[in-house]
């Protein structure tokens, strides 16, 4: 007869502490997006700026704000607080404090940039003079 194998001993289970879940944090209105790689400032200073809607995604939209024909800023607010949500539209802002105060359509200068880039467009998907089509 084989002697009988005495049982393992069991550990018994470890406490578990509770874990508390993280605190939501809210992220400011309007959130400044850094863009530092591509020289934006993250501070806006106040004044009048040209914009664009640059993109509007789950009722925040990004605007970029424009000096001096140039690219300041980013500014992502609330869509409720365009007076449009149509991407690509120019506007007048006013920002105050570093927030959108302001902002109305400029339909000129929306429909002026929208010629400029179709005309852009066009020239791009032209052939290059002097090119046949070969068969």
């Amino acid at each position: 007869m084989t002697p009988a194998t005495p049982p393992t001993p069991t550990t018994p289970p470890t406490p578990t502490t509770p874990t508390t879940p993280p605190t939501p944090t809210t992220p400011p209105t309007p959130q400044h997006r850094s863009g530092c790689d591509a020289g934006l400032r993250t501070v806006i200073e106040d004044g009048r700026y040209a914009a664009t809607i640059d993109e509007i995604e789950s009722e925040r939209a990004t605007v970029l704000l424009e000096a001096d024909g140039e690219q300041r800023a980013e500014l992502v607010v609330p869509a409720a607080a365009l007076p449009t949500d149509e991407e690509g539209t120019v506007l007048r802002v006013e920002i105050e404090d570093g927030e959108l105060v302001a902002a109305r359509s400029d339909a000129d200068a929306t429909a002026a940039r929208r010629r400029r880039r179709r005309a852009r467009f066009d020239e791009l998907a032209e052939r290059p003079p002097g090119r046949d089509e070969e068969g």
